[in-house]
């Protein structure tokens, strides 16, 4: 199944690595109209950024989710390199409870 993303703006979060970086390359590679990539790791984002440059319109923004402001900062971001928000993906987030394999249903509950 092809997806257009041709007039969507998306904000990616986690997107120094792992899923949110996979979903940052999908989304420019599907034609997104502009990506909001953030994550902790500014260097890890500044690196997806300079391998994304297929022409894709990209932002960076460092942030901390764990921070109350976080949110609200990005999103103002967004809406101000591209005139609004069409989707979120939010892959971010780390735990350190248990490991998906070795973890018990106590923990994660």
């Amino acid at each position: 199944m092809n997806v257009s993303l041709e007039t969507q703006s998306i904000i990616v979060t986690g997107a120094a690595s792992g899923i949110g970086r996979a979903v940052a390359e999908h989304a420019a590679a599907a034609g997104a109209d502009g990506l909001l990539l953030t994550d902790v790791d500014e260097a890890g984002l500044q690196n997806v950024a300079e391998a994304l440059g297929n022409g894709t319109p990209i932002q960076i923004f460092a942030a901390d989710l764990a921070e109350p402001e976080a949110a609200s900062r990005i999103c103002d971001q967004a809406k101000a390199a591209f005139g609004r928000i069409d989707g979120l993906v939010n892959a971010a987030g780390l735990t350190t409870r248990a490991g998906f394999l070795d973890g018990t249903v106590e923990v994660w509950d």
